[in-house]
């Protein structure tokens, strides 16, 4: 069991504020709610498992306003707000909050690099192909039947190819 884990289902066991007592539905009956935490609701889940634990925000809604937050209840508000800036996060005061955004914000930017890369070269590839098949057409299309401007066309069509080729085999999936 990692840290967090840990933590947060003994701060659960300890304190007054994680008192099952004071989880209701908004139809005022008690949730189903597993001993050794307070936060989820229990549903079963059978055959899969004994139970299905849930995390929402009617089961942490007493909560949020704990000076100390439970784990479970950052990592509820994280994913149920879905913020993309801390900022406009509730309880962006708190450390794990803080920490899952952070390592949010790691990941997506790894990605944004990934992207963004991708897309210059995809861009490149563009502009690349497009010269070889726009003077491969002007060859083309000039009224001179000449042997040597068909060859020089089919010439840069094999040249636009390859760097379509290239590009293909880089990206391949």
């Amino acid at each position: 069991m990692n840290m967090m884990a840990k933590a947060a289902i003994d701060d659960a066991n300890t304190s007054d504020n994680y008192s099952p007592a004071k989880w209701k539905t908004e139809d005022s009956v008690e949730t189903s709610i597993r001993p050794s935490t307070t936060f989820p609701r229990t549903l079963p889940s059978y055959p899969w498992a004994k139970e299905c634990i849930l995390l929402d925000e009617q089961t942490v809604k007493e909560h949020i306003k704990d000076e100390r937050l439970n784990p479970l209840v950052a990592l509820t508000i994280f994913f149920t707000q879905q913020k993309t800036n801390i900022r406009d996060c509730i309880r962006n005061d708190d450390m794990t909050i803080q920490s899952l955004y952070s390592i949010t914000k790691t990941l997506s930017e790894r990605k944004m690099s990934s992207l963004k890369s991708l897309l210059k070269e995809s861009n490149s590839l563009y502009l690349e192909s497009k010269k070889y098949m726009s003077q491969a057409l002007e060859l083309l299309s000039k009224d001179e039947n000449v042997v040597e401007n068909k060859k020089r066309a089919a010439t840069l069509l094999q040249e636009g190819i390859k760097v379509v080729d290239e590009y293909a085999k880089r990206h391949k999936s």
